[in-house]
């Protein structure tokens, strides 16, 4: 037997033993969705060698057990303004890998920041009226804590006050809830944790 039909044969039994040669893994591909790989990529428009930090951003998603909850992944943002650039980074969305693992948008893509200040260590943040658009429970509640998780990951950032018209908010979403004056990731209920 020629090497050229030895190594055709060796594909042959390797393709009958069930391996999945464009994953790289044994068995059945069926199965439940990976895990987005540590880094997704960077901000869109982020230069080659503009410095950059690696931070955790967290989305609602649907789970597993089709339930909805918030995971995490990670973005390269530009080192300048660094916590306004991961709220960005957060507005900007899931990109299409993590959507095609159900990672969802936690604000509308057309949120713009109005102003955003970090006050010893309390970001203080005010949104357009495109806020007023996140609907649905739980849904309204995990956009919220979203944005308090991904905030205090970076570096500085303790808490997180949401504004409007300069005055802290009192309720996020529809229907409505109420949210901290000042909230860290530790005021989130156990539910909305990160899984």
């Amino acid at each position: 037997m020629g090497l050229s039909a030895a190594l055709w044969m060796a594909v042959v039994i390797w393709s009958a033993a069930g391996c999945d040669f464009a994953r790289g893994v044994t068995g059945s591909s069926a199965g439940p969705t990976p895990p987005p790989t540590p880094l997704r990529g960077a901000l869109p428009g982020l230069a080659p060698g503009t410095p950059s930090t690696e931070l955790t951003l967290y989305f609602p998603r649907y789970l597993e057990d089709e339930s909805l909850g918030l995971s995490a992944t990670r973005r390269a943002v530009p080192n300048s303004d660094l916590p306004k650039m991961a709220l960005e980074a957060l507005i900007q969305g899931p990109d299409g890998d993590e959507r095609a693992a159900d990672y969802a948008y936690p604000l509308s893509p057309r949120t713009k920041v109005l102003t955003f200040r970090l006050d010893d260590g309390v970001a203080q943040v005010e949104l357009n009226s495109e806020l007023e658009k996140v609907r649905g429970k739980p849904f309204s509640e995990l956009a919220y804590w979203s944005i308090v998780f991904t905030l205090t990951e970076v570096p500085g950032v303790r808490g997180v006050s949401l504004l409007r018209d300069s005055q802290p908010l009192r309720e996020f979403g529809y229907p409505s809830f109420t949210i901290p004056e000042i909230a860290s990731s530790a005021d989130a209920p156990a539910w909305a944790r990160p899984r």
